[in-house]
């Protein structure tokens, strides 16, 4: 999700995600919130309180990572993997090397 949120945020010229992208076996990966959540392996992640009280985005920004959630969160972790997989980025890009923001866009 986050790699998507990447991606379309690039496209829309604004920043939604920061930090490179990896191609990892089972998709893109942010490595730096990869090694953050790790711990939790596949539970789910808990925010302290005033980590929920923040909000990362605002106005247009927020509205663009919004339509973006909405359209990819339908989808399972394992279809986001496959259709990753399918995208020229990933084609492209060696395993286990850094996914450019050029080629997301």
């Amino acid at each position: 999700m986050l790699y998507y949120l990447k991606a379309w945020g690039l496209v829309a010229k604004y920043e939604l995600v920061s930090g490179n992208f990896e191609k990892w076996p089972h998709g893109p990966v942010n490595p730096d919130v990869y090694h953050k959540f790790k711990t939790f392996q596949s539970n789910p992640i808990m925010l302290s309180a005033s980590s929920k009280a923040q909000t990362p985005f605002a106005g247009q920004e927020k509205k663009t990572a919004d339509f973006i959630l909405e359209r990819y969160a339908q989808y399972s972790a394992v279809t986001l993997s496959a259709m990753s997989h399918a995208d020229l980025p990933w084609k492209k890009t060696g395993d286990c090397k850094v996914i450019s923001d050029k080629s997301l866009f």
